[in-house]
């Protein structure tokens, strides 16, 4: 949420999908190398300080942030004249929203924005939880392989966001999420047909690369839902994603309990999932947000504001 706080202020509206894309590429691609640059460093110097390795990165990156990051692009010695001229409609967005923070969430683009993105994790959560067991169970793969072909939903994920970010602004971001998710939806119920393990892992991988196309269209939307509030709005949408990644696993086994192990049933729930994000983005129209929103700042500000 803080990041998407900060594209807010620090880039021109027509950029920030953009680098939400990158952002979210970098997560996943980061994602997917972890797990053995960890063993890497684990089997050097045991797990203790692998450990202490990683938290010494963080205090590396805190201390960096710290003196070099301002809320405000103005209050930045490096940042001239030029730069802050064509960030004025990014720190007026920032830093304007009629009414109180309580008001968004009156907002019927505030719940269907949630909604999608629960849903959505709802998915995403299976590939980095499930997905493993399943390669095994379903399709008899040695752990080893189905490590291997873990990594790809990640990888792809990556691609889909980058792709995202890459997407003339002109092609309305609603149709684009749109599409993403119905093609996920499409993709996932294939892979309950397929009798192949490395066609059933593409078709997923290939999905995940899909419903990557949303990521930074959905956080970019906190935006221009949000304006001075992005962060609440932000924080209000990952959190209703993390009670879903914490409830889908549970679920999933639970599915798997009463279906005797038959793993369809719990890929058709995550078909469902990407049906009502979907479903969702019919009624969600961030560019007309947006358009509303550069119309509101285009207005002269009354006394009392100025």
């Amino acid at each position: 949420p803080n990041l998407t706080k900060v594209l807010s202020v620090w880039l021109p509206r027509d950029e920030r999908v953009r680098a939400q894309g990158l952002m979210w590429a970098c997560t996943r691609w980061a994602g997917a190398a972890t797990p053995p640059i960890a063993l890497l460093i684990i089997t050097a110097i045991g797990w203790r300080w692998g450990f202490a390795f990683f938290g010494f990165i963080g205090f590396v990156w805190v201390a960096a942030f710290w003196f070099f990051y301002k809320d405000d692009p103005a209050k930045h010695e490096k940042v001239n004249k030029a730069e802050l001229d064509l960030l004025e409609g990014s720190r007026s967005l920032a830093n304007n929203s009629p009414g109180g923070w309580q008001k968004i969430f009156t907002d019927i683009n505030v719940l269907l924005l949630v909604i999608q993105y629960a849903f959505f994790s709802f998915v995403w959560y299976f590939y980095v939880t499930w997905l493993p067991t399943y390669m095994i169970e379903a399709w008899g793969l040695t752990m080893a392989q189905a490590a291997g072909f873990s990594v790809l939903p990640l990888l792809f994920g990556g691609f889909g966001s980058l792709v995202s970010g890459a997407i003339p602004a002109r092609i309305p971001r609603r149709a684009i999420a749109l599409f993403g998710f119905v093609a996920t939806a499409f993709l996932l119920f294939a892979v309950t047909k397929v009798e192949s393990a490395v066609l059933a892992i593409v078709m997923m991988a290939t999905a995940s690369f899909f419903s990557d196309l949303t990521m930074p269209i959905s956080w970019n939307t906190c935006i221009e839902i949000g304006r001075k509030y992005t962060a609440t709005v932000a924080a209000t949408m990952n959190m209703f994603s993390g009670i879903m990644g914490f409830a889908a696993p549970v679920l999933g086994g639970y599915i798997l309990v009463s279906g005797t192990g038959n793993w369809n049933g719990l890929i058709y729930m995550m078909v469902g999932a990407a049906c009502v994000s979907a479903v969702c983005w019919i009624f969600l129209d961030p560019d007309k947000i947006a358009a509303k929103n550069a119309a509101m700042d285009e207005q002269p500000a009354s006394p009392a504001e100025a």
